[in-house]
């Protein structure tokens, strides 16, 4: 079923900030951030960022330079038995982060955005950063204040080296699916309700665009209540009748609630009009009924 992507959810931030040495070069501090941060000695980092802050008190990437100081420092790996990003189950290694040092690295993200609120990959460090230790709801709030402010800033977007964005918008909806796929792959309360809170706010933020509708159906879906689901589904087909995602999801859900007519009704509404990928997709659906 289409509703959920399923992966093994690690620690992103971490990886997507630290990058070729070349890009780096450039710039003798954040070259050698770079390779104390690789080499593992912290001691020596806590020094170059208290000097860094002294000559460059507002670089972005000094703030995160920080971040990665007290995320890494403390770090431990352990084996866990679980899903594989393979979707296998099995052992294998965990990284395990400290919380307290984790939140003392968010308090220099939210120093670093006072500076540039636009800088984008900030704002997912700190949602990355608060899944990694497991605090769903502080993850949920993060992206639900960075989607209501994100129609002030989607033109002039930036990630790292502040190079900018095109088309924020649809950057930004794009890559905030996959917070919506690590809350239903957690999939407890507190996590769906977030799922739920920020989906909510998408709709309302971007009431022209079907994501929000369509996630907000999932939401519910993975929360058991299906009824609740279909009447986003068939507020999506108001705003675009011709999304064939949401004509084979209606359809889904109708035949989880057993209207079989009304899900033969829709796939085959996606049958009409849609491409081969999702005619294919409909037929396969409605087979199964």
């Amino acid at each position: 079923m289409k509703f959920k992507n399923y992966f093994q959810f690690f620690f992103l931030f971490i990886t997507m900030l630290i990058i070729s040495n070349s890009i780096f070069a450039q710039d003798d501090y954040k070259y050698k951030y770079l390779e104390l941060l690789r080499a593992g000695k912290y001691d020596d980092l806590k020094t170059l960022l208290v000097k860094w802050e002294k000559a460059e008190p507002k670089n972005p990437e000094m703030f995160i330079g920080y971040f990665n100081y007290y995320a890494n420092r403390n770090k431990t790996e352990q084996a866990v038995m679980g899903q594989m990003q393979d979707g296998r189950y099995g052992m294998f290694n965990d990284i395990i982060y400290n919380s307290n040092d984790v939140k003392a690295g968010i308090g220099y993200l939210d120093k670093g955005l006072k500076y540039v609120p636009n800088r984008l990959d900030i704002h997912y460090g700190k949602i990355d950063a608060f899944f990694a230790i497991k605090d769903y709801e502080s993850a949920g709030k993060t992206l639900y204040n960075l989607i209501a402010i994100s129609p002030k800033y989607n033109a002039t977007w930036m990630l790292e080296d502040n190079k900018s964005v095109e088309d924020g918008q649809k950057y930004l909806l794009g890559y905030i699916s996959q917070y919506f796929d690590k809350f239903f792959w957690v999939g407890t309360n507190v996590a769906l309700e977030q799922a739920i809170t920020c989906s909510e706010c998408e709709i309302k933020t971007y009431p022209e665009n079907t994501r929000g509708y369509n996630i907000l159906a999932t939401a519910y879906i993975e929360a058991g209540d299906p009824e609740k689901a279909i009447k986003y589904l068939l507020d999506a087909e108001k705003v675009d009748n011709t999304d064939c995602i949401i004509l084979i999801n209606i359809g889904i859900v109708y035949g989880k609630l057993k209207n079989i007519d009304k899900a033969k009704e829709y796939f085959n509404k996606a049958i009409k009009i849609g491409n081969d990928v999702e005619k294919n997709q409909a037929q396969y659906y409605l087979d199964s009924l």
